[in-house]
């Protein structure tokens, strides 16, 4: 009998165990998507240890979106200990092809991004937003109208930029101006 309760015991251990560890990887946000509506470059910098993804690069901290294009984002490391290894301010000037455009801006902070058009800011000046993530949510905080972007849609996480549909970019919300 004794031993009847101590493996009792330690399923219920090794149960309650593995549920914490699920509901911990729940904390992680899934895979997100940048949408480049436009006619023009995008640029998306994570905060220390967020990263994305712009093509056949992956998981780094800046990426460089072409017209058409869509690609991850990545927020679950975006809370890690550790950085993503790549220097943000050298990846902010490896991301544009006018290295000096993105020279003023500041690299967000862990827990934001920042997103701004490589046209030197015309369409859309840098701007950062914080990144909200929970057990069942990776939401970007904004107060009101975010402009030539739109944030949280078609899901939680997502952004989209301004543009109409066209051949190259096959999808698209509204102008941009």
């Amino acid at each position: 009998m004794q031993y009847g309760t101590k493996l009792l015991a330690r399923s219920a251990l090794a149960i309650a165990l593995s549920t914490f560890g699920s509901a911990y990887a729940l904390a992680d946000c899934a895979t997100r998507h940048f949408y480049n509506h436009s006619n023009i470059n995008w640029i998306l910098i994570m905060g220390e240890g967020g990263s994305c993804s712009d093509g056949p690069t992956g998981n780094i901290p800046v990426c460089n979106f072409k017209p058409g294009q869509f690609g991850e984002i990545h927020y679950k490391s975006t809370f890690a200990k550790d950085a993503a290894g790549i220097a943000i301010p050298a990846a902010i000037a490896a991301a544009t092809k006018n290295p000096g455009a993105l020279a003023n801006i500041k690299p967000p902070e862990r827990g934001k991004l920042t997103i701004v058009s490589d046209d030197g800011g015309k369409t859309y000046p840098a701007h950062s937003f914080t990144i909200r993530n929970g057990p069942t949510t990776c939401y970007l905080e904004h107060d009101g109208n975010t402009g030539n972007v739109v944030l949280n849609d078609p899901a939680e996480g997502d952004i989209q930029t301004c543009g109409r549909k066209t051949v190259v970019t096959k999808e698209g919300n509204y102008d941009c101006h």
